[in-house]
């Protein structure tokens, strides 16, 4: 995926992935491998109709391009009036991002992945 960078003031951040494709339950949404190498932190925006499972949301960072042994998780549990917003600090110079829905099927999700410089 292409990065797109998007101006706050004096900080520029990078939108790393995305997706809006809703998940039926227990299902897994995996992304592709991005590049992290120009940011200091990783931020995740989620927002769905149904609460995920416990510890669904990961983001994961390798630090030798194949092994994604760096994992931060965190708990999507918000019933679909708000999105919720996780970060963790880049430790590698690939992420990637994994969202578990719960057992109910999705009628929206939206998951978005930006790097902080």
């Amino acid at each position: 995926m292409s990065v797109t960078t998007q101006s706050t003031g004096r900080l520029s951040m990078g939108k790393l992935d995305s997706s809006a494709a809703v998940l039926a339950g227990g299902a897994v949404y995996l992304s592709a491998a991005f590049d992290i190498t120009r940011y200091k932190e990783l931020r995740v925006s989620a927002y769905a109709d149904q609460v995920g499972a416990t510890d669904g949301i990961v983001i994961m960072q390798s630090q030798d391009g194949t092994n994604f042994d760096k994992e931060s998780s965190f708990t999507y549990d918000t019933l679909g009036d708000k999105a919720q917003g996780f970060f963790t600090d880049v430790m590698g110079i690939k992420g990637k991002i994994k969202f578990t829905n719960g057992g109910a099927g999705q009628g929206t999700f939206r998951i978005f992945v930006f790097g902080i410089p």
